[in-house]
């Protein structure tokens, strides 16, 4: 199926291509320099010639002629720093060198030209321009110098949380983790889940860009952010890294000091056993201005003990990555590009914990493969096209932990204190692939205004096969250590192909010198099938776009923006797979009476899953107001609201059962009821017919999510030996669907168990989102101290309202057995704050003889060696009634000391 998915979506790519020879592309990873050559008296130079050069531009200058208004053009450029020459007859020649461009950029520069009296070059210095004045959408943008220098995770799905108002893999209101993440414009998100499985070594990239507000129709795809990250090309020189990174057990602190004795024996602080990380890359020429390379390949081990764990065992995980990356100039119009990128990732011990100790732990193995390969055609001086071909394979295999096996022991949770024994709960087998092809044309159209037209299609087929299953087909239950429920669950296993044809047409259209208008609108096809079944699963959307850019002063300095759109999520596969009933066998579970004494409580149906012929593809409507103005000395300062409404969602309902109303007891914060701190009667629901449940994957009433923000945000570019960037957001995000893990995809709120699946975990179901950060501060910078030599200074500051949860309890007496009641909203209860700084020495020295350069970095995480629950994991306290209610399960990491070394040439 996939084959011949895939060879549509070539056909539809040759299709656009032949019909809009007159249109141009430029890739969303692009940049572009525009602007008007004027003489002293204001009049447009119309034969001029403006020249750019740049090391990062295979197949040397390029050139463009001034049109009849005296505007220039330069676009598909990569990023990197620019020497821009201006030349006519009659008139001094101007050159502009070190011009930045940071990628996706559209940099606006304007010359003026002297009559020429003598025949030596005008040279402008001073800072490029810092505003984009021509475009609605607000990015993020990571360049190399902060890349290289800020202390961060080294991880590129982490990287996103540098951006201002993203937190905890949350962005802007969106589900934790449900970001799109692009290395060089291949989607590196799972098809299953959409969640960031593939690894990229973290020196491969060049630049990051974050998009989600005022974002134009090429973006969909996601309603949290895109990340794309941009990987290094060769270039004309060859030039080399070796890096070696370590963190040794001595150099992690205490942070635990603030716990009670008790629980300071019960939570230790983390501990490390084996911490490192180790890379190498080349690149270079294989033939100057035409044929560049860039190779790598990383190694590291990260193997440790969590917080609050003190059994034996560790997690261990060690990662194998390698990548080859050619760029061509095959003509000065044909440039192609691509990569190849092939890594391994074993874990040993996942997801060990306080409530999961080593005999619960499963061992992962995750080989992966992906691949693009990239064509950009200039047809004319206004016309561009190119054309896209990538993907990848994965495989991810998480198996229980030896001496445990798929048989045996069975699991057992003790619902008491939240702890799992004897077996991993369960054992997962996935194994997906990714396929798609692109293309996209543009024009630029001088009448009417002028416009930058780009038209683009996109064909994706996926292929995604998950198995899961309890050990032993058996999960029990305990309470205080007596088994009182089980589940008989022979597992799930099934598969689902999906396909999707996108149309994008997105116009850039200055009305005057002052005002950019971006209407835009994107239209998809989603369809997902499973085997003996076609197109069980048909979406059609439409997402319209409309920004407006306003050159306040007409100096390119000050913009005020507004932007409206419509952004739908990706296809969540997992959920099409469920309609796969090949080899779905019933769950069942009793009430244990006594020794081999079972009564059975509840039982699903085999045949109980259907995907709504009328389902709508969930989406949030987004608006952004604001402005940004630059002032002296490379200094942008920008406001703005954010309104994002999260609707239409797509989750699981039961039309099959009936409950009934009923009352039960709370039993109060220790767990026990008859105990002095019983709570009031709850409001429930008891399941009157068992085993007649009716699961549809389709919208469910009364979900929805808000999202208000107003953000403030300075930023100062690297001159005069420093940089700086600072952010305040203040958010608040509240509905009947929460942000935690892919809530879209998984369980918790729209999945099974879930809202709106069983009535009972709809109690007190409105509230704040887990990640609700109602105060958020970044900071991010460098500054080259002058002394000694010199040598770098950069951190990153973090501050961020703590994670908003509400007390639970497992409450009996239900006629299908023990089910757990949101007896507090979400938000009741606020975690302490986020209050912390990392922070990077760095020290470089050049070894001439050998035309390399060796530096030293010296990181310090958590500074201050703040010591409070994570909030930035799932669920950072037990929220259970019960002995260990309030408790941590995660913890803020330790101050911890990480060392490099790195050789570069």
């Amino acid at each position: 199926m996939i084959c011949s998915q895939f060879r549509r979506a070539i056909v539809a790519a040759a299709t656009v291509a032949c019909l809009a020879t007159s249109l141009s592309a430029q890739t969303p990873f692009s940049s572009s320099i525009t602007g008007t050559v004027r003489d002293a008296s204001g009049a447009v130079v119309h034969d001029a010639t403006v020249t750019i050069t740049a090391a990062s531009l295979i197949g040397g200058a390029q050139t463009s002629p001034t049109s009849a208004d005296g505007t220039y053009r330069f676009v598909q450029l990569p990023s990197g720093e620019y020497d821009v020459a201006v030349q006519a007859a009659g008139f001094r020649p101007l050159r502009h060198p070190g011009l930045r461009v940071a990628s996706g950029a559209s940099i606006t520069l304007d010359h003026e030209l002297a009559v020429a009296t003598v025949t030596d070059t005008v040279v402008i210095q001073g800072d490029s321009p810092l505003v984009d004045v021509r475009s609605a959408a607000v990015p993020v943008r990571l360049d190399q110098d902060l890349l290289e220098n800020l202390p961060t995770p080294r991880s590129i799905a982490g990287l996103i949380n540098l951006a201002p108002g993203i937190s905890s893999n949350v962005a802007f209101g969106g589900s934790q983790a449900g970001n799109e993440i692009l290395i060089d414009g291949v989607r590196m998100t799972d098809p299953l889940y959409q969640d960031p499985g593939l690894h990229a070594n973290y020196n491969w990239v060049q630049e990051v860009n974050v998009v989600a507000l005022g974002a134009p129709a090429e973006y969909g795809g996601f309603t949290g952010a895109s990340a794309f990250a941009t990987l290094r090309s060769g270039s004309n020189r060859f030039s080399g890294l070796g890096e070696y990174w370590t963190t040794e057990p001595s150099w992690l602190s205490s942070n635990t000091g603030e716990l009670s004795s008790a629980l300071q024996r019960q939570f230790n602080s983390r501990e490390l056993i084996d911490w490192y990380d180790s890379s190498a890359q080349l690149g270079g020429p294989l033939v100057t201005d035409r044929l560049w390379f860039f190779a790598g390949f990383q190694y590291a081990r990260h193997n440790d003990r969590p917080a609050g764990y003190a059994g034996p065992g560790s997690r261990d995980e060690q990662d194998r990555e390698f990548i080859f990356k050619p760029t061509a100039s095959i003509t000065p119009r044909l440039r192609l590009d691509g990569y190849i990128e092939h890594g391994t990732s074993r874990v040993y011990g996942d997801a060990l914990s306080s409530v999961f100790p080593l005999e619960s732990t499963n061992d992962n193995w995750a080989p992966q493969t992906s691949w693009n390969a990239h064509a950009t055609w200039t047809l004319s001086q206004h016309t561009i096209a190119e054309a896209r071909y990538g993907g990848y394979d994965k495989r991810w295999w998480s198996d229980p932990h030896p001496p445990a096996t798929y048989d045996a022991p069975y699991p057992r949770f003790e619902r008491s204190t939240q702890t799992w024994s004897k077996n991993t709960n369960w054992y997962f087998h996935e194994d997906s692939s990714v396929h798609t092809a692109s293309a996209a044309i543009s024009h630029f159209v001088d009448s009417f205004g002028a416009h930058e037209l780009k038209i683009g299609t996109e064909y994706e087929a996926t292929s995604g096969r998950q198995e899961q299953r309890y050990p032993g087909d058996r999960n029990y239950y305990d309470s205080f250590g007596v088994p009182v429920e089980v589940e008989v669950w022979p597992g799930f296993a099934g598969q689902a192909t999906t396909g999707r044809n996108l149309v994008y047409v997105q116009d850039s259209w200055a009305l005057a010198s002052r005002l950019t208008l971006s209407p835009g609108v994107r239209l998809e096809w989603n369809r997902g099938s499973v085997p003996g079944k076609e197109n069980v699963f048909r979406t059609r959307t439409v997402g319209p776009r409309l920004g407006v850019a306003w050159d306040l002063k007409g100096d390119h300095h000050t913009v005020v923006r507004a932007h409206v759109g419509r952004y739908y999520d990706a296809i969540f596969s997992s959920r099409i797979a469920q309609a796969d009933a090949s080899d779905s066998l019933p769950l069942v579970r009793y009430r244990i009476d006594g020794p081999d004494q079972w009564t059975e409580l509840f039982r699903s149906s085999t045949q109980s899953y259907a995907i709504d012929p009328d389902l709508q593809h969930s989406h949030v409507d987004q608006i952004v107001l604001g402005m940004e103005q630059e002032i002296a000395g490379a200094i942008s300062l920008q406001a703005q609201y954010i309104r994002r409404r999260f609707d239409t969602f797509m989750g699981l309902i039961d039309t099959g059962s009936v409950y009934a109303p009923t009352q039960l007891r709370d039993p109060g914060q220790d767990g026990v009821l008859g105990t002095g701190d019983d709570g009031a009667m709850l409001d429930v629901f008891n399941l009157t017919n068992p085993g007649n449940n009716r699961i549809v994957y389709t919208n469910p009433d009364n979900a929805f999510n808000n999202y208000d923000a107003v953000q403030l945000v300075g930023r100062k570019r690297y001159s005069r030996d420093w940089q700086l960037q600072g952010s305040y957001t203040w958010s608040r995000n509240r509905g009947t669907v929460g942000n935690r893990w892919h809530v879209n995809a998984a369980r918790f709120d729209l999945g099974q168990p879930g809202r709106f699946v069983n009535p009972n975990l709809g109690i007190n179901a409105l509230g704040s989102a887990t990640y609700d950060p109602t105060h958020e501060a970044k900071m991010i910078g460098t500054y080259r101290v002058p002394y000694w030599g010199g040598f770098m200074v950069s951190g990153v500051y973090r501050y961020m309202t703590g994670q908003a949860w509400g007390r639970l309890a497992f409450v009996t007496g239900f006629a299908q057995g023990t089910q757990r009641i949101r007896i507090e909203p979400q938000g009741t209860r606020r975690l302490p704050a986020i209050n912390k700084l990392d922070v990077r020495l760095e020290k470089t020295m050049p070894i001439p003889r050998l035309s390399t350069t060796l530096g030293f970095f010296a990181d310090v995480f958590n500074i201050w060696n703040q010591g409070v629950p994570n909030s930035d994991a799932g669920d950072a306290v037990n929220a259970n009634s019960g002995g260990n209610f309030g408790v941590p399960f995660a913890w803020l990491d330790p101050r911890m000391l990480r060392f490099g070394i790195r050789a570069t040439f």
